[in-house]
């Protein structure tokens, strides 16, 4: 798992956080120093290096099984070459 969510881009961290007050989601954490266990809690997170990708990361529903799944990905290429 990624050590800090500092690295990531704002664009990342504000979608992470629309999600989290959209589903309600109650944490003791500060965004930031829980964000990655939030996610493991409630979605299917995706970690993939993708360098000549525009797209930092994103949040996507999907109907698996007949049950509505969260998704998030997030391009970790971008957080190595952010630091």
């Amino acid at each position: 798992m990624l050590e800090s969510i500092n690295s990531l881009p704002q664009s990342v961290i504000n979608s992470i956080s629309l999600f989290i007050t959209q589903e309600k989601i109650q944490s003791e954490y500060l965004l930031r120093d829980g964000v990655f266990s939030l996610l493991d809690q409630y979605c299917t997170v995706l970690y993939y290096p993708q360098e000549k990708e525009d797209n930092d990361g994103c949040h996507v529903r999907r109907l698996v099984n007949g049950e509505v799944k969260n998704f998030v990905y997030i391009n970790t290429y971008k957080m190595v070459t952010v630091i």
